[in-house]
């Protein structure tokens, strides 16, 4: 395992992640323009009603269970079941949703808003879901092959459609909520049609018991522990809708939208890769020595990139979003490094899933999910949407230290908690010194936190977070890059 070719293939799903997500931020200034806070409020609880089902009917869970289970097998043929059994089960999961929204869409509608008239909206979503999860389990495949230039084209293409047909049905034509699920019916339901072509040319039309049952007993611990995760993820929303307005959510969905970035712009992208492979390289007599050298960059980028929101959001949210949507910029750091917390949490997740350990991780997520009810309604009727995200943030520090402690108790990874406290308190004191310039003119703000940024990376080096070898190992790399684009 090199990490210069995992830094590699992360980086180009970077890209990939970062365009197939940025339909929602570049859409924001449309998004805010000829929809409000009320009209993003309602977008946001129903896509909660879409993730639950997808939660709850195990559709996430059979893409988890077939990544694990693909690396059981060593020939060819059995890994191809393996893929198209998970696709048939996903299909089968998403018909079922699909046919129990139909019927409860208007009790849901009535619900949620008070009135029946949104209940097409709804089934339009789950529409959407079932052909969304059909690309996602197809791209997964896709990561499994390390195709990653395919993964790139295609997220390219799927971003261009969907822009292009959102500023038509959202500006032009004017039909609002309804112009954006539109929207993700058609990209949706044309990018799983194509990935699906090419996952069966390679993979034939195959359903395996035996497959499928092993996929069931990984998978089916797992609806529970993501119906924790996404507990965690959107309670507070409807926390949020009782103690506040749907204004509130739709400012808190803003802030949230932007605090993902440290999941989509690091996170995802590095566990395309990781996600994919990891079992096949926890073996060797360093295995743990490098998957200790891992986790050191991934929560040094994790961090760098809170780092970088937090001291950039207030006057990058200033050019986007009108002056209603502005006090989300308060809550973007404290959300943003919440995610970093979960994304660690999840690292230490996927060394506990090598021994199968779903179960464990169970409970941990029922816990977890537990907390953070609590903490939703002690801090959210008091505080509303900042009580949401303080909230997010201390639930995600207790799931990151509930998987590092139970990974660490079976495998003894040796990353220590020092280094990790050392980035976090480094990038606190650089998001406190931000704070004491926010009356400097907004040329001198740029400048200045430009200057805290360069500061933080500067620190992190000296101060010793990575080792006397990994700092040789890098400038060495700096060295060989800088020499091979100057003979360019």
């Amino acid at each position: 395992m090199k990490l210069a070719q995992l830094f590699k293939q992360s980086s180009i799903y970077m890209v990939g992640e970062f365009v197939r997500r940025a339909i929602g931020f570049v859409m924001i200034p449309v998004y805010t323009r000829y929809l409000s806070t009320s009209d993003y409020g309602i977008l946001e609880l129903i896509d909660l009603f879409v993730m639950i089902a997808g939660v709850y009917f195990g559709m996430e869970a059979i893409v988890d269970g077939m990544l694990r289970i693909y690396h059981d097998y060593a020939d060819e043929r059995s890994q191809a079941a393996v893929v198209s059994t998970a696709v048939i089960g996903t299909a089968g999961c998403g018909l079922l949703v699909a046919a129990v929204a139909a019927v409860t869409a208007m009790p849901l509608s009535r619900l949620a808003y008070g009135s029946a008239s949104y209940a097409w909206l709804i089934r339009m979503s789950f529409v959407a879901l079932f052909f969304g999860s059909l690309m996602e389990i197809g791209l997964a495949y896709q990561r499994i092959r390390e195709r990653a230039a395919l993964f790139v084209s295609f997220s390219v293409v799927q971003i261009l459609v969907n822009v292009g047909l959102n500023i038509y049905f959202i500006a032009f034509r004017g039909m609002g909520l309804w112009g954006f699920l539109l929207s993700k019916l058609v990209v949706t339901s044309l990018g799983s049609a194509y990935l699906l072509a090419i996952l069966f040319r390679e993979t034939g039309f195959a359903l395996r018991t035996d497959v499928a049952r092993r996929i069931a007993r990984f998978a089916g611990p797992l609806i529970i522990s993501g119906g924790g995760i996404f507990t965690i993820h959107f309670a507070d929303r409807f926390f949020v809708n009782h103690y506040g307005s749907l204004s509130d959510v739709g400012i808190y969905g803003l802030a949230y939208k932007f605090g993902f970035l440290v999941s989509y712009g690091v996170g995802q992208p590095f566990a395309s890769v990781w996600g994919a492979r990891l079992y096949a390289h926890a073996s060797g007599e360093m295995w743990k020595q490098q998957f200790a050298r891992v986790v050191t960059y991934l929560a040094f980028f994790l961090v760098l990139a809170a780092a970088g929101l937090a001291l950039f959001i207030d006057k990058i949210l200033g050019f986007v979003a009108p002056p209603a949507y502005l006090p989300a910029a308060m809550l973007i750091p404290i959300v943003a490094f919440g995610y970093v917390f979960r994304e660690i949490g999840d690292y230490f997740r996927g060394i506990l899933f090598i021994n199968k350990r779903v179960y464990l991780f169970g409970r941990i997520t029922v816990a977890c999910a537990a907390l953070n009810l609590a903490l939703n309604w002690i801090l959210i009727s008091q505080y509303k949407a900042a009580g949401a995200a303080w909230a997010t943030m201390l639930t995600w520090l207790a799931y990151m230290a509930a998987c590092w402690i139970m990974a660490y108790s079976e495998h003894h990874i040796p990353y220590p908690v020092k280094s990790f406290l050392l980035l976090c308190s480094l990038a606190a004191a650089v998001w406190l010194a931000s704070t004491r310039m926010k009356m400097l003119p907004l040329g001198w703000q740029w400048a200045a936190d430009g200057g805290l940024a360069l500061l933080f990376v500067g620190a992190v080096w000296s101060t010793g977070y990575f080792s006397a070898e990994e700092r040789d190992t890098i400038r060495q790399q700096l060295a060989s890059t800088l020499s091979w684009r100057s003979a360019d």
